[in-house]
């Protein structure tokens, strides 16, 4: 390696380092709404989408509140299944 390689290697190595101490005691959110996980899908998908996922039993969430829109709660596990490329659920299906 040469000196711009090592100096190129150790300047995004620095930026790791300051990603995952700005990360740290940072509370992890564990539930995400129908609107958070359609924002972090790629491509994007629309809100309506995901809540008639959840509606059909193809996601698994939680139903709470009153909002409308926001009633369904997704779990992290779940919004991590669907993200890493987990297909969606069959209802009544319990993987």
């Amino acid at each position: 390696m040469n000196p711009e390689e090592i100096a190129k290697w150790l300047h995004e190595i620095l930026t790791e380092i300051r990603a995952i101490r700005a990360q740290q005691g940072k509370p992890v959110q564990e539930w995400f709404t129908p609107n958070e996980l359609a924002a972090m899908m790629q491509p994007p998908r629309a809100a309506f989408t995901i809540r008639e996922h959840c509606r059909a039993g193809r996601i698994r969430c939680e139903k709470a509140g009153n909002r409308r829109g926001d009633r369904y709660r997704i779990p992290k596990a779940e919004v991590d299944r669907i993200l890493s490329g987990g297909a969606y659920l069959e209802p009544g299906d319990d993987r």
